[in-house]
């Protein structure tokens, strides 16, 4: 808004005119940028109208900003199911790794929760009914249910975590007795996909770790 401010002062406007504004917003390099910078100036303006008609409401449907997403690798039963076996399959033998790294990746997929949300869970936050979502992504706390059969399956990863003695309250930890770190999980995923054999098809990206959120998303 300041820089249309003084843009508009050197053409001697004072008041919102709706050339002024066009020709302001057209000079974003990328063509994305255009609709927002318009949209930032048509807000402005409405409030401005309502006090003194004089301000024109510039149109919003002026330029057209297209983003492209990147197209969703679907996990299929079969895909997710090899992906959790291989992940049971990590070594170094006897480590805590495949013990951890199966039960986050199937939480995951059923609950489709965030990863970060996922590696900052606590003890506390499971329960018969589900899991505790403590201050996510919009400072709110909530409760994520989830089916019997995915809390049947957390007893034997407690039994092999807590048979280390940690003194970490988080759910899931590192073989070095550390909360996972965001960057080792995506290395790990990507390692997974390549084993269960999931290349990308042609003209389209390998799965990616949101991906394991759209199934449940689908399903839901």
């Amino acid at each position: 808004m300041r820089d249309f401010a003084q843009c508009a002062a050197a053409q001697g406007d004072t008041h919102v005119v709706t050339h002024t504004a066009m020709a302001w917003a057209a000079q974003a390099t990328a063509e994305p940028q255009r609709p927002n910078r318009l949209h930032v100036v048509v807000r402005c303006a409405r409030f401005r109208h309502a006090a003194e008609a004089r301000h024109d409401l510039p149109p919003t449907q002026v330029f057209w900003g297209q983003r492209h997403r990147p197209t969703p690798s679907l996990f299929r039963e079969q895909d997710l199911q090899a992906f959790i076996t291989h992940a049971t399959r990590l070594g170094p033998p006897g480590s805590l790794r495949p013990h951890t790294s199966s039960p986050l990746w199937a939480r995951l997929a059923v609950t489709g929760l965030r990863l970060s949300a996922a590696l900052a869970l606590w003890f506390q936050d499971v329960t018969p009914d589900g899991l505790v979502m403590r201050a996510t992504k919009f400072r709110t706390s909530r409760l994520v249910p989830w089916h019997e059969t995915t809390m049947a399956a957390l007893p034997g990863y407690w039994d092999k975590r807590c048979a280390r003695a940690l003194d970490d309250t988080h759910l899931f930890v590192s073989g070095q007795r550390r909360p996972l770190s965001d960057q080792t999980v995506r290395a790990t995923f990507h390692r997974l996909v390549a084993a269960a054999g999931m290349p990308a098809a042609p003209g389209r990206r390998r799965p990616r770790l949101m991906d394991l959120r759209h199934p449940f998303a689908a399903r839901a």
